[in-house]
């Protein structure tokens, strides 16, 4: 891997990058942290949609072989995008940096968008419901799958940015050695390699930045869902917040040379973007299955009878006292 553009601003600033050789061949940290952030972060993905939301594995399971490939491309290009990339274009292996975290996800989002409305349409990734002896046909909710998936992100990346240190990379503006007081207390270890020969501290941002990423894991992903009244899609819409506040909160950190404005840009779209589906699935989009019942019924959820010539209509559906009786059965994705 190339460093030349880090060690022209950082010259002295320690890295010890390699974990062990297997016949000569350099096994880096950083390869092993980001395949293990994937892997935590799958097993977490595959876990939630077959546990928690109880819809067919097989749909996440097939994503995962689009995702991979559309988040590492992304995260490629967006490393070229600000100016923190070397070498070749394709040069991304196991043992390369030059990913940047923003371009995977926005490469993963746009995968998922194409890819989960096409393989949803098909009627054997569809279940089985049971409604007061009868049996429907549940087409679930892409706001389904994305609850399970955002979460992950956070968990991964606060993985691999372990990757980063070891990496030496992603450190902050120069600061005082006694402001660093508290890591050397509590990670001697990290405090050590947070120094050049010049003696010259600078602020741990990969630290920083994992840290928040647990911290909004734990939030999004386990405190959430225990509160009944938090809707689908309320998750996804909290993740773009919380990431947008976590890149608000890292930018004024940055060194200097590492600075690029657009970020900011990426950061307001983020929260924009948030809050308005956070809005949308928590105050309104239940309230349109109340009034224009075939919006829902087209773009959300949709049930048909099985095996039988009874057919449910748009009027017998569409009242308000149906959906308040029925809602934990037929609308359990909105909870």
């Amino acid at each position: 891997m190339d460093f030349s553009l880090y060690n022209s601003l950082f010259p002295n600033t320690s890295t010890f990058p390699i974990a062990f050789e297997i016949a000569g061949l350099e096994v880096r940290w950083y390869a092993i942290l980001s395949i293990l952030g994937y892997l935590v972060a799958i097993c977490i993905f595959m876990f939630s949609i077959w546990k928690r939301y109880k819809v067919n594995v097989d749909v996440g399971f097939y994503y995962i072989f689009v995702a991979i490939p559309s988040i590492l491309l992304g995260a490629r290009a967006w490393s070229f995008i600000i100016g923190d990339a070397q070498g070749s274009f394709f040069a991304i292996g196991p043992n390369a940096g030059g990913l940047a975290v923003e371009g995977g996800v926005i490469f993963g989002v746009i995968a998922a968008l194409i890819y989960f409305p096409i393989i949803l349409h098909f009627p054997k990734y569809h279940s089985r419901v049971v409604i007061d002896g009868k049996v429907y046909i549940q087409k679930p909710s892409l706001w389904i799958y994305a609850d399970a998936i955002v979460p992950t992100i956070l968990i991964g990346q606060a993985i691999g940015r372990w990757g980063n240190f070891f990496n030496g990379e992603i450190y902050g503006q120069p600061v005082s050695e006694e402001s660093l007081s508290w890591l050397k207390l509590l990670m001697p270890g990290v405090f050590n390699h947070m120094h050049d020969a010049n003696g010259i501290y600078y602020q741990p941002l990969f630290l920083y930045e994992s840290f928040m990423n647990i911290i909004a894991f734990i939030i999004i992903y386990g405190l959430l869902p225990q509160i009944k009244k938090v809707r689908i899609g309320v998750i996804t819409g909290l993740y773009c917040v919380s990431y947008g506040i976590i890149r608000l909160i890292m930018e004024p950190l940055r060194s200097s040379q590492f600075e690029f404005t657009g970020t900011y840009i990426t950061t307001a779209i983020l929260l924009f973007v948030g809050i308005n589906i956070v809005i949308y699935c928590q105050f309104i989009a239940y309230r349109l299955r109340d009034y224009k019942w075939y919006l829902f019924f087209k773009s959300y959820m949709q049930y048909k009878l099985h095996n039988s010539t009874t057919k449910i209509t748009f009027k017998d559906l569409n009242s308000s006292k149906f959906i308040r009786e029925n809602s934990d059965k037929i609308f359990y994705a909105y909870r």
